[in-house]
């Protein structure tokens, strides 16, 4: 039975084009190898609005895949389904990634405090409740808990005032920036102030890493670099020591998801730069930078045979997601140098980068399920 039901509406937003520098190849210079410095287009995303809804159901764990899941899964059903009461308003994320720092902060916690400002006229209840998967694990959970929002692990069925929002996911996830950060500043997480000179270099173990991880860790050092594993630290750490930066060098990944509690007043003078594998770089963190106000520069890794086959638009995008790659030392070394930076904002390829820029519509997160998308070159699609 529906209860109750409010949308919100955001805004055409802009997110602006960056320059990416890749590692020194051939293809400008047949004889004398040069990185490839390239410029990303801007993403025009078109006004569109979420829709919330509040059922009174009920609602169960995705079926798993597999012979020993799907048997998983039988015995979860059998299970007694969890009651809440009235004044609980239940969001069921089990859809999602509940691991993934940055899912956590954009598609659960950011929809819901959406949600809650949304339905404010038409439901009385400010206790959110969120359903996370069986098995959920610790940080993930203190994650919550450092946001002050209430998570229950569990693969049972869930009944009561069921939250759900349609789409599921944001279609610019960077915009849940806006209320996580009041939400950090309420809590005493973070505060409106400016940023701090610190330059940190954000490292990465496991998958996506630096198979030249020594060798770029200690240049950044000779740069005033200090070198963060933010696994090693607590989550009210870890989100400070993102928020607090001003010069951010980080590797594509869902650490850099703090980026989302960063606020306009704390990000005037930042900067990130990003690297990522060859084959897979991303709008996301250019997107968060874009609307908080910092500068972005991508750093593209060293091309492998493999990236080929993601680079055409027909082509799994995803292949190199995983990629360990390496960065030239020399090429980050000339980034880092006070000339390029200080350069940055005046860079002439903005006025021929928006030539190229792609539009999205409303509808955009359908079109892109389909893989289709817009172009939009001085009035041709």
């Amino acid at each position: 039975m529906l209860l109750a039901a409010a949308s919100h509406q955001f805004p055409a937003i802009t997110v602006p084009g960056g320059p990416v520098v890749g590692q020194p190849t051939r293809l400008l210079d047949a004889w004398t190898p040069s990185p490839l410095v390239m410029w990303a287009p801007e993403f025009h995303y078109a006004s569109h609005s979420i829709r919330f809804e509040v059922h009174d159901g009920q609602s169960s764990a995705p079926r798993p895949t597999g012979i020993k899941s799907r048997l998983s899964d039988i015995a979860s059903r059998r299970k007694e389904a969890i009651r809440f009461q009235d004044s609980q308003l239940v969001f069921d994320v089990r859809y999602d990634d509940n691991s993934n720092v940055a899912h956590i902060l954009q598609n659960q916690i950011g929809v819901g405090l959406i949600a809650l400002e949304a339905l404010q006229d038409v439901i009385s209840t400010r206790d959110l409740v969120f359903i996370v998967n069986q098995g959920t694990p610790q940080y993930a959970l203190d994650l919550f808990r450092t946001m002050q929002c209430e998570a229950i692990s569990s693969d049972a069925p869930v009944e009561g005032n069921l939250l759900s929002s349609n789409p599921r996911k944001l279609l610019l996830r960077a915009v849940a920036g806006r209320w996580l950060h009041r939400r950090a500043v309420e809590l005493g997480i973070v505060s409106d102030s400016r940023v701090t000179g610190d330059r940190v270099f954000l490292a990465r173990r496991g998958r996506r890493s630096l198979t030249n991880h020594e060798k770029i860790s200690q240049l950044l050092q000779e740069h005033d670099f200090r070198t963060v594993l933010l696994e090693e630290l607590s989550i009210p750490e870890q989100i400070q020591c993102v928020v607090g930066a001003e010069t951010i060098f980080g590797m594509h990944g869902a650490a850099l998801g703090y980026l989302l509690l960063r606020g306009e007043e704390i990000s005037d003078k930042g900067l990130l730069l990003e690297s990522f594998p060859c084959g897979y770089a991303t709008n996301w963190c250019r997107a968060m930078c874009g609307l908080n106000g910092l500068k972005w520069i991508g750093l593209m890794g060293s091309f492998a045979d493999q990236a080929s086959d993601a680079l055409a638009p027909s082509r799994q995008p995803r292949l190199m997601e995983s990629a360990d790659y390496e960065l030239d030392a020399g090429t980050i070394s000339r980034i880092l140098a006070p000339p390029t930076l200080n350069a940055l904002g005046d860079n002439p390829w903005m006025k021929l980068g928006s030539n190229f820029a792609v539009h999205l519509p409303a509808d955009a997160y359908s079109q892109l399920q389909n893989q289709r998308f817009l172009i939009d070159n001085e009035g041709s699609t």
